[in-house]
C-alpha cells in the first residue's frame, strides 16, 4: 500500500511540475504585439490582463506593437509591470493614459530603427511612467 502512496505523490509532483512548466511557456508566447481592444469610458485596466487585448495577446517584447483599438471612449491602462515594447500606436480618434507608479516603459525596437510613438488625428496618447531606451522614439500624428 505505501508503494502506491508514493507513486500517487510522485505523479502529483510530476503534474504539478508540468502545469508550472506550461505556465511558464505561455509567458513566453507573451512576446509579441497585440491590439487592445477592451471597450469602455474611462476607468483603469491592466496592461498584463490578457482579457484586455484581441485573442488574449498581450503586447510585449523588443520589436513588437502595442496597437490601443478600443472603439468606445477614452480610457486609462494600467502598466501594472516594467515593460519592453517597441511601437505603441493609438488608432482611433480618443484618449489613451498609460499610468503606472514605480514602473518603466522601455522602447526598443531592432538595431537601426526608432521606435514609434503613433497616434491617429484627433487621439492623444498620454504616458506617466519613466520611459527608458538607448535609440530615441519618433511620434507620428
Amino acid at each position: 500500500m505505501s508503494v502506491i502512496k508514493s507513486l500517487v505523490r510522485k505523479l502529483k509532483f510530476v503534474t504539478a511540475l508540468m502545469a508550472g512548466l506550461l505556465v511558464v511557456s505561455q509567458g513566453a508566447a507573451l512576446a509579441q504585439s497585440g491590439t487592445w481592444t477592451t471597450n469602455g469610458t474611462g476607468g483603469t485596466r491592466s496592461w498584463s490582463n490578457t482579457t484586455n487585448w484581441s485573442s488574449g495577446t498581450v503586447a510585449s517584447g523588443s520589436g513588437n506593437t502595442a496597437t490601443f483599438n478600443s472603439a468606445l471612449g477614452s480610457g486609462t491602462t494600467l502598466l501594472d509591470t516594467s515593460r519592453t515594447i517597441g511601437n505603441i500606436t493609438q488608432s482611433r480618434n480618443n484618449v489613451r493614459a498609460i499610468e503606472g507608479s514605480g514602473v518603466t516603459l522601455t522602447l526598443q525596437t531592432a538595431a537601426g530603427s526608432t521606435p514609434i510613438l503613433s497616434v491617429t488625428s484627433g487621439g492623444a496618447l498620454g504616458i506617466v511612467p519613466a520611459i527608458a531606451g538607448t535609440q530615441g522614439f519618433s511620434k507620428t500624428g
